[in-house]
């Protein structure tokens, strides 16, 4: 959900180097019990008087019985107010680049001394003919090991670094944990269904509610969607719909993490532009 408070990170870059969505099999090797069917996203977020509502939408398949299947959602935004000149010059403390940033590296040195520690993967990403390496880190875990799941909701705790083939970094994202960012995209979500098989919960705000839904605030918290005990052969998937209120331009990026009894599987990014 998005704070009245935090500044807008991200003005538009038109000419991002994303076209179209990008999935990746983490780590390479492993069988693929779990199908993306379905990536559903707006690729493009405009003012427009006739459409207002965009739907993001992930089905899966399972080939094979699952105790327990999990997505992580991120919203990230282009910050371009990041000195790349003056950040690319910066020696390796870490070994690795982007560990010396902005606030990754004084989130990193915070968390040095508490027992939860970030998530970080290291991966390459596909783009057109092009590979990129690249870098994500989740605090998530260590902002909810400090505050309540409201405030770490709102908090920015996520950062993808794309680096060129020197090393050197060629874009800085960051933004929160949820499937939406509400604040960066202008938008509010509308209703969010999630699905197991013939097994739904819904989650709504509009006019139409269904007698079974709860409201959008009841939604599950930090980007986190759980199934569990999924049967091979059942389709999982999560309907989000979004309603398009206020004009924001932004670069952005929606992050999905994709587990199989705790160990990743395979990674969803999709590029959306917002272009007032």
């Amino acid at each position: 959900m998005g704070s009245p408070g935090r500044a807008l990170m991200g003005i538009a870059v038109m000419g991002l180097l994303f076209g179209s969505a990008i999935m990746l099999l983490m780590p390479s090797g492993l069988p693929e019990i779990l199908v993306v069917q379905e990536d559903e996203f707006p690729a493009r977020i405009v003012s427009d008087p006739v459409v207002s509502d965009y739907s993001f939408v992930l089905g899966l398949y399972a080939r094979r019985y699952i105790g327990q299947v999990g997505l992580r959602y991120s919203f990230l935004t282009l910050d371009t107010s990041l000195d790349l000149v003056e950040a690319n010059l910066r020696p390796e403390r870490f070994g690795n680049l982007s560990d010396t940033v902005g606030e990754v590296a004084w989130l990193l040195t915070a968390t040095a001394g508490y027992p939860v520690k970030p998530e970080i993967l290291d991966m390459e990403l596909e783009v057109g003919e092009e590979k990129y390496e690249a870098r994500f880190y989740d605090f998530t875990k260590f902002f909810s090991y400090l505050a309540t799941p409201q405030v770490t909701e709102e908090a920015l705790t996520t950062y993808l670094f794309l680096f060129a083939g020197n090393g050197t970094i060629l874009r800085y994202f960051k933004g929160i944990s949820d499937l939406v960012d509400q604040e960066a995209t202008g938008m509010r979500i509308a209703s969010i269904s999630i699905s197991q098989g013939p097994s739904t919960r819904y989650y709504s705000d509009t006019s139409m509610d269904r007698d079974d839904a709860g409201s959008v605030e009841e939604r599950p918290l930090m980007g986190v969607v759980e199934f569990d005990q999924v049967e091979r052969g059942v389709t999982l998937s999560v309907l989000c719909s979004a309603e398009y209120q206020e004009v924001r331009w932004a670069e952005c990026l929606q992050l999905i993490r994709i587990y199989a009894n705790g160990k990743i599987q395979r990674l969803v990014a999709n590029p959306i532009t917002v272009s007032g």
